[in-house]
């Protein structure tokens, strides 16, 4: 994409889907023994940790590319709440609120 991106004088662009859950993680709570340990699994704190994983590499990945003076933009975004599936057995905090406000 580099090489691409410099050739054609076009602007790359990365964008990652992620979700405003990131925030639920706690600093001290990305734990990937945790997060794979079969007994204390947590769907939505996996879910969270992914999202804020997908963040954090973004930003890397940003930082790389503008150390080697790529004309590549990275972005991570929080598209909204989009009606899926996922939450169809999910009993938790928000599921009311996400239902009654999806698109």
């Amino acid at each position: 994409m580099i090489d691409t991106a410099k050739k054609s004088g076009i602007e790359g662009r990365v964008i990652n889907l992620t979700s405003v859950i990131h925030s639920w993680v706690k600093p001290d709570c990305f734990s990937f023994p945790e997060l794979l340990h079969p007994t204390k699994y947590n769907g939505t704190k996996a879910y969270a940790q992914s999202k804020l994983a997908t963040i954090l590499h973004a930003k890397a990945l940003s930082r790389r590319l503008k150390d080697r003076n790529a004309n590549v933009t990275i972005n991570a975004v929080h598209p909204g709440i989009v009606k899926t599936g996922i939450i169809r057995a999910h009993k938790g905090l928000l599921t009311g609120e996400i239902k009654t406000f999806h698109i």
